[in-house]
């Protein structure tokens, strides 16, 4: 038997997927079959549980293929949260978007996000009531409730394996959206800690290298963070036991549910050093659903393409720029540099002003990323570095 999961999105699809993975005699996946066409999109192997939102939009197609012989479930969540969470992802290569500029095509360019987002989960959700008039084998789903429903659901569906296991799943928070709206409330000491500071005085103490032992690493690492909010040096510490694999659910709950709160996510992104927020974005990378861990990456290869070149130019036995090599270059169109690319241009190339303005477009969903890449490029723009050197001979380096 094939069981698939329909839903909006944004609604505990993920979570859904990592508690289905406690079941021993079903496989189960989360979007598996993205990028596929044809008859292989809708292409599933037998006694699998697939979770896949943008199923909503082939169900034609699922109905002629699997019809009254799976089992269907509509997973739902509250309609204003699950709006609020879809609203913040309106970038391009995003449903949200795709919605609104594609299949409505003609709206104008000032768009309430907002109410777009709930037009389209009460399209999906519709298309889905629809959908399942006729199946004898489905049931409702809810997020809120999703303890009671996935027990429900283990029976319905006569699952074997680690149940208890599978209902700890949804006490953690995957895939969070920027809307809060997080299994559990982030304990209020969390934001106590935005107020109180750690004892002692900051000094500028860098805490590299690493110790085996954990404790040791952090009681190294809190040096880093004498002066400053306990909370900066709460999220590195877990940033540092989420690397290591350290109690795992644990760590990426807390992690999640600080960028998920919209207080601690600002004031993390607003007050960690560079180091921390691109320390942030990796474990963005390492651990979000493939549309965040996509954008958070485009931050992490900003910001460490540019320490690389910064490594260079230290160990350049003379860092200053050669004036007549920089006149000639000027004078030429395009010198051939590898692989039929070419130099940059240094008075009227439009690269870096291009590439800076694609990433930022393409963070601005994200609360915590958007910040930081703000944050970034202002460090780019005032402190010594091969943006700022190059920014000096183009006047529209930066904008």
């Amino acid at each position: 038997m094939n069981v698939f999961v329909l839903c909006t999105g944004r609604c505990g699809s993920t979570t859904f997927a990592r508690a289905c993975r406690h079941i021993t005699n079903f496989t189960a996946a989360h979007e598996s079959n993205l990028g596929r066409l044809g008859p292989e999109r809708l292409d599933y192997p037998d006694q699998h549980i697939e979770i896949d939102n943008r199923l909503a939009w082939f169900l034609g197609r699922l109905d002629r293929r699997y019809g009254d012989q799976a089992f269907y479930v509509h997973l739902r969540r509250e309609r204003g949260a699950t709006a609020r969470s879809y609203a913040g992802r309106n970038g391009l290569g995003f449903l949200l978007h795709a919605y609104v500029r594609g299949i409505h095509a003609g709206l104008p360019d000032e768009v309430d996000w907002e109410a777009a987002a709930r037009d389209l989960c009460d399209t999906i959700d519709a298309n889905i009531a629809l959908f399942l008039k006729d199946k004898s084998r489905a049931m409702a789903f809810a997020l809120e409730s999703a303890r009671a429903d996935f027990r429900t659901f283990w029976s319905r569906i006569g699952a074997q394996g680690d149940l208890e296991a599978a209902l700890a799943e949804w006490d953690v928070c995957h895939n969070a959206g920027d809307d809060g709206g997080t299994l559990h409330a982030l304990p209020a000491d969390y934001l106590a800690q935005m107020e109180r500071r750690l004892p002692g005085e900051a000094d500028g103490f860098l805490a590299v290298g690493r110790f085996d032992d954990t404790e040791a690493h952090l009681a190294h690492l809190r040096k880093e963070f004498l002066g400053q909010p306990e909370l900066n040096f709460t999220l590195a510490a877990t940033l540092v036991r989420i690397r290591r694999g350290e109690d795992l659910a644990r760590n990426l709950l807390l992690f999640w549910q600080l960028l998920a709160h919209p207080r601690t996510c600002r004031f993390l992104a607003e007050n960690l050093s560079l180091r921390w927020l691109v320390a942030v974005a990796d474990t963005l990378a390492d651990h979000a659903a493939p549309a965040d861990a996509a954008a958070a990456l485009l931050l992490v290869t900003l910001a460490n393409l540019v320490k690389l070149a910064e490594t260079e130019h230290r160990l350049l036995r003379d860092p200053r720029y050669d004036q007549a090599a920089l006149e000639r270059l000027a004078e030429q169109f395009a010198v051939p540099l590898f692989g039929g690319m070419t130099l940059y241009h240094p008075k009227r190339g439009d690269m870096p002003r291009n590439l800076l303005a694609r990433i930022e477009r393409q963070l601005a969903h994200h609360p915590f990323l958007r910040v930081a890449f703000g944050r970034l490029k202002r460090t780019l723009q005032e402190e010594p570095n091969l943006l700022r050197r190059l920014a000096a001979y183009n006047d529209r380096f930066w904008a």
